[in-house]
């Protein structure tokens, strides 16, 4: 009895893994939080180069949005799931106006053209076309959300009943739970690769003017590193991943202070969310290997 109870401990865990349909509505949000980010990069980009007045600067609610909706993504909070489709909700809501306002502005130019209905034209369709993009997924990706939420619902009931039903025989396990978060650190950094090369290439430039600028360059060795050993985690590796990431995160924090509000800063600022998340997870699972260790011994 005492050798089965051994092997449940080990292998068993109170809280269901994703089945393939959550993790596939798992990778689908991530598509949407991407392709939002992709489209907010895009406005930041061009937007300089237009001079008539607007209200897009609203959809960079998003810049908050998304990290947020990365999080959940990983997460298994049902609670901050339903928190992220209120806000997606939101957002969709601030989208859908900004872009009923230029869409209006565009017909009026259609109905009575004048002089300037030329460049009206092309930066209130820019603008439509913008939020329209950002519409489109602020749907897909709330009608996600509400499925992932019922499906952790759904786990969170497992688990309650699994507690109730070992919790006088066995203790939690922890195996699992470590892999678990290797994976979620291993989503976390392949994330953060794609806008890490942009932020990379923005701060050799700006190193050319200040060279404070060169310590934040190589943050996305970091990342590289932390999916090159996600497989095989121990705890030389994480803390070795630990320490270069609170290093960062303090190199970050002295960087974004010399930033103006641009697409560096914004990007700096998803680097800080990010490496909140892998500091969290790393200390866990060092946390719970150092408490595997004292029990072995």
């Amino acid at each position: 009895m005492m050798v089965y109870k051994d092997v449940m401990r080990k292998e068993m865990d109170f809280r269901p893994v994703d089945t393939v349909n959550i993790i596939t509505t798992r990778n689908l949000i991530r598509v949407n939080s991407l392709f939002n980010l992709l489209v907010i990069l895009i406005y930041i980009s061009i937007e300089p180069y237009f001079e008539g007045s607007h209200m897009s600067w609203i959809h960079l609610f998003h810049v908050v949005l998304q990290p947020l909706v990365l999080f959940v993504s990983i997460a298994d909070s049902t609670t901050i799931t339903y928190i992220a489709m209120f806000l997606s909700i939101t957002a969709a809501a601030f989208d859908s106006a900004i872009g009923w306002l230029n869409f209006v502005a565009v017909r009026r130019c259609l109905d009575e053209p004048t002089a300037s209905c030329a460049t009206i034209l092309w930066e209130k369709g820019t603008w439509t076309l913008v939020a329209l993009s950002l519409i489109m997924s602020d749907v897909a990706l709330t009608l996600r959300l509400w499925t992932l939420s019922k499906s952790l619902r759904k786990k969170d009931e497992n688990e309650k009943e699994n507690i109730e039903k070992y919790e006088s025989a066995l203790e939690q396990p922890i195996l699992r739970t470590i892999h678990v978060h290797n994976e979620k650190l291993r989503i976390i950094h392949l994330f953060l690769i794609v806008p890490g090369v942009v932020y990379s290439i923005l701060c050799v430039i700006k190193a050319l003017e200040s060279g404070i600028y060169w310590a934040a360059v190589w943050h996305i060795f970091i990342d590289i590193y932390g999916v090159s050993v996600s497989k095989t985690h121990d705890l030389n590796t994480l803390w070795i991943l630990l320490c270069m990431v609170i290093c960062a995160t303090v190199i970050n924090f002295i960087v974004l202070l010399q930033m103006d509000r641009e697409l560096a800063f914004l990007l700096s600022l998803l680097y800080m969310f990010g490496d909140s998340l892998i500091i969290y997870f790393t200390a866990s699972n060092i946390d719970f290997l150092n408490t595997k260790r004292q029990k072995l011994n």
